[in-house]
């Protein structure tokens, strides 16, 4: 567990550097709300959204463990941005694209030897007459 931490941390580390923001940024002002740009026009909430999705599909981590390092103040806002991220790959969000894209560019040579994903799936359910789109996670190791 503390390998896919540190791994986790030098992700968020080497992402960070990557998208020219200061990795403290990610975590001030979690009483109020928080800055969603910084001054040169980075969007640190899709920095953290992107880090907080990734990080909980592709690493063996809880939502807890995952919100702490991107600085979440606790696990139900990873729950809730993994939902949101996968709202923006539907549409395939021009603005949040870029993002995400360069994390899978800087994470996914770190993170193959790891062999961990969670799978999200969804599928249909007839509710009072209405069909709803229902999500099922399973998690499994290759």
């Amino acid at each position: 567990m503390r390998e896919h931490i540190d791994l986790a941390n030098l992700i968020v580390d080497k992402y960070c550097i990557q998208m020219g923001v200061n990795r403290a940024d990610l975590s001030k002002n979690r009483t109020k709300k928080r800055k969603r740009v910084d001054e040169k026009g980075t969007s640190l909430s899709f920095i953290r959204q992107s880090l907080a999705h990734y990080l909980y599909k592709r690493l063996p981590l809880n939502a807890r463990t995952v919100g702490e390092i991107v600085g979440y103040s606790d696990h139900s806002m990873v729950s809730l941005y993994s939902r949101i991220v996968e709202d923006h790959f539907e549409v395939n969000d021009r603005y949040f694209m870029p993002y995400y894209d360069k994390l899978v560019e800087i994470a996914e040579p770190m993170v193959n030897s790891v062999n961990f994903e969670r799978i999200t799936a969804y599928y249909w359910k007839s509710v009072d007459k209405k069909l709803v789109k229902i999500r099922s996670t399973r998690e499994f190791s290759v």
